[in-house]
């Protein structure tokens, strides 16, 4: 019975724990709605891009797979081409409540 009850409480564990990376428990709390992308796509450098704030939990590659659902881009490309439209900018230090420009490509990978 013992080991019934802790085989219970590991996939409890589990259950939760992928449950909370795939979905997420803070879209719950009361006012911490997503900010959207500007609806504006511009261009700059070559490159078409839109202007998103960052929220807690965003990183530039989950916000640049909810500008890009269907695009299917190398993630060297997608860093690259986020350090060239934000002056050399870290992909891995962005701020939160602060906006950068997140490139946006086309169905084929082109922008």
């Amino acid at each position: 019975m013992k080991k019934l009850i802790i085989l219970g409480l590991f996939a409890l564990a589990g259950w939760t724990s992928f449950y909370d990376i795939t979905v997420g428990t803070l879209n719950f709390l009361p006012g911490t709605h997503r900010a959207e992308a500007s609806p504006r796509v511009q261009q700059t450098d070559g490159l078409t891009y839109r202007t998103v704030t960052v929220e807690p939990g965003d990183t530039v590659l989950s916000v640049h797979e909810r500008l890009n659902p269907a695009a299917h881009i190398a993630i060297e490309k997608v860093l690259n081409d986020f350090r060239t439209l934000n002056g050399g900018q870290d992909p891995n230090h962005i701020q939160i409540g602060a906006s950068y420009r997140f490139p946006v490509y086309g169905d084929d990978g082109n922008e």
